[in-house]
């Protein structure tokens, strides 16, 4: 009895093993025929956007009445905010092809957080950064930099949409054989019954027109064609720290870009 009641054990958590890889491999077949389709519709897009937005300018420069003029920079701004959506379409679409080189860290992220200090000054927080000035990663550093915009303008956001929370930190640092970058805040936090869904594509609880529900799916990507993990820990109420791990670092003297 005892031995077939260990067999059993074994054979349940077999089964259960067996069930889980197959819908993994399902759901990355799913995925897969998703980002071939959007693609293709994200492509044909582009074409005829890509006039509006050319000629818009060209329309305006034309004009002399003030009224017509707004309405074709409103035309121009929504085109704009379409050329995003069909980027991160095409980048969702796609494995990220990386050029990994060592990286100066500090000055890595004090770069990145420029391309964000819009979303810093709008959710009047304060920005903290805590790396080591010799510490160096391997990484693709356009596609690094796209992830801790992304992190960084999210957590920014929802401080400013919820009221709560006036501190943003981002640090990085070495531990046993892996590089770690964290981007952690003291505002909302995320509910618990939405935090299994964040990385999941078109996964959003932003208003319509402000978000595609892609960034973190994208940024999740590119961490993994690192060979890296992303992860998140949050409480509802008390903030949120995403934290990104990679292999470690060349050692030192190495080149950095």
């Amino acid at each position: 009895l005892g031995f077939s009641a260990v067999t059993l054990r074994r054979i349940s958590r077999l089964n259960a093993e067996a069930e889980e890889a197959h819908v993994r491999i399902v759901q990355s077949e799913k995925m897969a025929s998703l980002g071939r389709m959007v693609a293709g519709a994200a492509h044909e897009l582009n074409n005829p956007l890509t006039a509006v937005i050319g000629y818009c300018p060209v329309l305006t420069m034309s004009l002399t009445d003030d009224k017509t003029r707004q309405i074709v920079d409103t035309i121009n701004k929504a085109a704009q905010r379409m050329a995003v959506i069909i980027r991160d379409l095409l980048t969702f679409s796609r494995t990220p092809v990386l050029e990994i080189r060592p990286v100066r860290v500090k000055e890595f992220i004090t770069e990145s957080l420029k391309a964000a200090s819009e979303s810093a000054v709008a959710a009047e927080v304060t920005v903290s950064v805590d790396a080591a000035p010799d510490l160096v990663a391997l990484m693709d550093r356009p596609h690094m930099e796209q992830v801790l915009v992304n992190l960084f303008t999210n957590a920014a956001q929802a401080i400013k949409d919820s009221g709560r929370g006036d501190r943003i930190s981002v640090k990085a640092y070495e531990r046993d054989d892996a590089f770690f970058l964290e981007v952690s805040d003291n505002g909302p936090g995320i509910p618990g019954e939405i935090k299994d869904k964040i990385f999941e594509p078109f996964f959003t609880t932003k208003r319509p027109g402000r978000g595609t529900g892609l960034g973190l799916s994208i940024c999740y990507a590119i961490v993994e064609a690192h060979n890296g993990s992303l992860r998140v820990n949050s409480t509802e109420g008390a903030g949120t720290a995403f934290v990104i791990e990679l292999p470690r670092t060349p050692s030192t003297g190495e080149r950095a870009a």
